[in-house]
């Protein structure tokens, strides 16, 4: 079935650039960390999730790894499966197996990581529909045209 990529909606350019300069003008300064989510930033936070000091990683994957079938029963099965900063998607990969949804769709504001981790993903779920939206959803999640009226699990 492959996959399918599609971008969501945003905000304005010029009122995106506007809050940029409002941020690092304030003091202190500061700026959101979505606008480090480019090719670097995105392989930085994978490095800093595998350091040993970086617990929240490890922790999630022994609560996942103890209390998976659980989860997943809870969960139920043939969804549409909404995974949210999705990433790489292994995280979730993880899981498409054991809530077996009609639908898998990734959710990361990271073009180029999403797109290589469907096409990286696509060959091992032929059968499932994937589909990767990028899109800033800090300030709201837009998701028209991509779901339907089946039940979704936001993950």
């Amino acid at each position: 079935m492959g996959y399918r990529i599609v971008h969501g909606h945003s905000e304005p350019e010029g009122s995106e650039r506007d809050q940029v300069v409002a941020s690092l003008t304030e003091s202190p300064a500061r700026i959101a960390p979505k606008y480090f989510y480019d090719e670097l930033g995105c392989a930085l936070y994978g490095a800093i999730c595998r350091l040993p000091e970086y617990y929240p990683t490890r922790t999630e994957l022994a609560l996942f790894s103890e209390y998976r079938a659980e989860i997943a029963e809870a969960a139920g099965s043939g969804c549409q499966f909404v995974d949210l900063g999705a990433g790489d998607c292994c995280k979730a990969e993880g899981w498409l197996s054991f809530v077996n949804p009609c639908r898998y769709i990734a959710v990361d504001i990271a073009a180029p990581v999403l797109e290589r981790a469907l096409a990286r993903m696509a060959p091992d779920f032929v059968d499932l529909e994937m589909v990767g939206v990028v899109t800033d959803f800090s300030r709201r999640l837009v998701l028209d045209g991509v779901l339907d009226m089946r039940p979704v699990t936001f993950f």
